[in-house]
């Protein structure tokens, strides 16, 4: 279109300078320039007519790309989710056997640390329960001689009248003992 507006435009400055300085008559310049005009309108109509088959064309060309491109984008859209399902279901089946190794080999360990525990529980020697029992005594004559300390404060304390610490009698030390 802007090669028609140039052409057009053109045509019209060098027809106007033309005339200014043409050699020839009147009537002769204007026969001339019919003439020019004449030529001029013809090749506007044939470019006019011949636009719209060239507009047509260029867009049968466009849409032929389009389609074109559309495929080629369609098919390596297809290929990739098809990699990518492929390369999936391989991490997935890689992680089941790496779980299944794992669990196996816990199971194993745990197996070996349960066997190693209960060896050394049976095997353990019979000094283990004399040295528990001499403990255990330790221990009740340990609270023995705490409780008798907490009465003998308390008969001494100021605060605490002395009824109240008579009320904790012996019976009540060998139950607390006893716990």
């Amino acid at each position: 279109m802007k090669k028609l507006g140039a052409f057009i435009l053109g045509g019209l400055v060098g027809g106007a300078i033309a005339l200014l300085y043409a050699p020839r008559t009147g009537k002769e310049s204007r026969e001339l320039v019919c003439e020019k005009v004449n030529a001029v309108w013809g090749e506007a109509k044939d470019w006019t007519s011949s636009a719209p088959a060239g507009v047509h064309d260029a867009f049968q060309t466009a849409v032929s790309r389009g389609d074109s491109l559309l495929h080629d984008m369609s098919e390596k859209g297809q290929k990739f989710a098809e990699t990518a399902r492929e390369r999936g279901q391989q991490f997935a089946e890689n992680a089941r056997e790496r779980g299944a190794q794992f669990a196996e080999t816990a199971r194993e360990k745990g197996q070996q640390a349960y066997s190693a525990v209960t060896s050394r529980v049976t095997g353990a020697p019979a000094s283990l329960d004399d040295a528990n029992d001499e403990l255990r005594e330790k221990i009740e004559a340990a609270r023995q001689r705490i409780s008798d300390q907490v009465i003998r404060n308390a008969e001494e304390s100021t605060c605490t009248p002395a009824q109240n610490v008579e009320h904790y009698t012996s019976a009540e030390r060998d139950e607390s003992s006893e716990q």
